[in-house]
């Protein structure tokens, strides 16, 4: 098999592993026993971790002679096996809940690895078309949200660790697949670089020097919190309006089927508008599903608000990285794309911490109200970013 469809595998399972190991996190918590608000402070607590351990994980990677990217993603594969087994048979709540926020951790940690080994075999000279392979990850996360629906009616909120186990096992096999060759030289010259290029920066005032690409950040921040508060607490919406698991499958189903045709396509998308107004296109989307939440007293306005997926988070996750790139310089190209990762976690953090308190102080409907209005912040923030570039004329070429 060649490198190409080997690493679509990769994606496939890795996004498998997503969707059984964290979006259905929440349900499986819920069904323990935890609260809304129990749950945000576990997965932010977690993700708080996630933040400090994938740069340090990110360094080992890049220095050490013995762990690059392949075996650290074996390592945390089997970290995560491991984690799923005593899931399965543990019966007492908060070791059941620590250990399902230890995979959460695990999996967000493999990110960056699979990522990583996209550019090492580009850099060897193999083709690989990565904007298929994230629609083939966005595919298998739609097939697997569909199954896992109907499974946990059937089974129940065991069933969560069981299916997880068998993708990681699916994953773990893939990458064992995959061919690795560390180079030690070139691995601490690169080091060397990105030290050199990090006191660079420190010392010229990253954040002054690119300031319309700080206020995308704060907005991309603020988009981020609604992303994950809504992605999170969807089984508490679908609840609210006489919905259940089975249509959380479907509604993350609906949501990563209709991300693919964009994604696929956003290459020659892009070379028609500039990312930064993609970004802003994106951003309104986020409002535009917020309202739609708002106002659906049904689970089919829910399935329907769904189908902006396709011009909000699917626009945004190809073009964020662009936009990034687009706006560095050369020497701050990685430090740009670093500090753009970290707005996820803190979407993540906050959304989480916030929304499992605002839902059980005062309800589903002020929870979505909060995120809408983040959205909104986060859309001008866009949109003030998009008008300083185009001052500056950085983006507009």
């Amino acid at each position: 098999m060649k490198i190409n469809q080997k690493y679509r595998l990769l994606q496939a399972f890795y996004w498998m592993i997503v969707c059984t190991g964290c979006s259905y996190t929440s349900y499986y918590l819920s069904n323990l026993g935890y609260s809304a608000g129990q749950i945000g402070i576990l997965t932010a607590s977690f993700g708080v971790c996630s933040v400090i351990a994938q740069p340090l994980l990110g360094r080992v990677a890049d220095r050490s002679r013995r762990f690059g990217w392949k075996n650290l993603l074996m390592i945390l594969a089997a970290l995560a096996e491991m984690s799923f087994i005593l899931m399965l048979f543990c019966s007492q709540k908060l070791v059941s809940g620590l250990l399902a926020g230890l995979v959460v951790l695990l999996i967000n940690c493999m990110h960056p690895m699979v990522s990583a080994a996209n550019y090492y075999y580009q850099k060897r000279g193999n083709t690989i078309d990565f904007g298929v392979a994230r629609g083939m990850g966005s595919l298998s996360y739609a097939v697997i949200s569909m199954i896992m629906g109907q499974i946990t009616v059937l089974a129940g909120p065991k069933s969560v660790p069981a299916a997880s186990f068998l993708v990681m096992a699916a994953l773990a096999a893939v990458v064992f697949g995959l061919p690795f060759e560390k180079e030690a030289s070139s691995v601490s010259t690169d080091g060397r670089k990105r030290e050199k290029t990090d006191t660079a920066v420190r010392k010229t005032g990253f954040f002054g020097k690119y300031p319309a690409y700080s206020m995308m950040l704060l907005g991309s921040a603020m988009l981020l919190t609604f992303h994950y508060l809504t992605s999170t607490y969807m089984i508490q919406m679908l609840r609210q309006v006489g919905g259940d698991s089975s249509n959380l499958g479907t509604a993350m189903a609906i949501a990563a089927v209709l991300e693919l045709p964009v994604m696929f396509s956003f290459t020659r998308l892009s070379n028609k508008i500039p990312s930064v107004v993609l970004l802003v296109i994106a951003a309104a989307s986020y409002v535009g599903k917020g309202v739609l939440y708002l106002i659906g007293g049904s689970v089919s306005m829910i399935y329907f608000a769904q189908i902006l997926q396709m011009t909000s988070y699917a626009i945004y996750a190809p073009a964020v990285v662009k936009f990034s790139d687009e706006c560095m310089s050369e020497e701050d190209k990685v430090t740009g794309q670093a500090y753009m990762s970290m707005t996820s976690a803190a979407g993540g953090v906050i959304g989480n911490l916030c929304g499992g308190w605002i839902i059980d102080h005062m309800g589903v409907g002020s929870m979505l109200l909060f995120g809408t209005a983040f959205a909104a912040a986060g859309t001008v923030a866009c949109v003030i970013s998009a008008l300083m570039l185009k001052r500056q004329k950085d983006v507009y070429r």
